[in-house]
């Protein structure tokens, strides 16, 4: 049965239009959905704290609807958010681009909801993300895409530039680099002995090094991290008027 906008008792809902749902694919479904709205919070406010939406199960329907705790999210970041995910979602429908806001995490999201829609079954869950302005069907085109960009080709020493930010010990020590050339989010994980260096470098500018993973197209997804070099601060760098007194000499 498909819910209208109209029924919806949230903000944002994910609809699994079957009568009947086995319990892995409900699951994975709706930790995927949730998943995707947290990356997308964070990476538009990342002080966000993660339990700021608010969930029902509605009745009679494979629904779960969200909508935010008034107390912890206004409804700005709230609206940007529903903005990002169906902006990401119509995006990825049509081509393998990393639309803006989507992480790697939020990226693998979108995927797996393709994926319970048009997985290893001959007939699929069919997935839809719905808010009360706008609406979009998961397709088949979302995991291809994804898998395009996600999926790496080849692997080299290499270096990847870019700000540092969200140090996470979450399954493994991991970073993110926010890498200004392909305006992208390069995900970088470490050993325990970098963590100081991660952590001192927080919010700069830094070089890291190590066994980076490339798409087809040359673009960095990923690097196992062997050194981290941090860029000097813009403060410390010589004026150009020093500069030509330097020059001069």
């Amino acid at each position: 049965m498909t819910i209208n906008a109209e029924s919806l008792k949230g903000d944002l809902a994910i609809e699994l239009d079957v009568e009947n749902i086995t319990a892995g694919d409900f699951s994975t479904a709706l930790q995927a959905f949730l998943t995707l709205v947290r990356e997308l919070t964070r990476e538009i406010n990342e002080k966000i704290p993660r339990d700021a939406w608010l969930l029902n199960v509605q009745e009679g329907s494979q629904v779960v609807t969200i909508r935010p705790d008034s107390g912890r999210l206004s409804p700005v970041v709230a609206s940007q958010v529903y903005a990002a995910m169906f902006d990401g979602l119509d995006s990825l429908e049509s081509e393998a681009k990393v639309p803006r806001f989507y992480t790697e995490s939020a990226l693998e999201s979108a995927r797996d909801l393709s994926r319970i829609a048009f997985g290893r079954r001959q007939n699929g869950v069919p997935v839809r993300v719905l808010s009360r302005e706008r609406s979009r069907v998961v397709t088949r085109n979302v995991s291809k895409n994804v898998s395009e960009i996600l999926d790496w080709k080849y692997e080299d020493l290499g270096t990847v530039e870019g700000t540092l930010e969200v140090v996470s010990a979450h399954n493994g020590y991991e970073f993110r680099v926010y890498e200004p050339v392909w305006t992208r989010v390069v995900r970088c994980t470490f050993d325990e002995n970098l963590l100081r260096d991660a952590l001192a470098s927080f919010k700069k500018r830094v070089e890291v090094s190590g066994l980076v993973r490339y798409t087809k197209d040359g673009f960095p997804v990923s690097i196992k991290v062997a050194k981290i070099a941090e860029f000097p601060d813009p403060s410390d760098l010589p004026s150009v008027r020093s500069m030509r007194g330097i020059l001069s000499n």
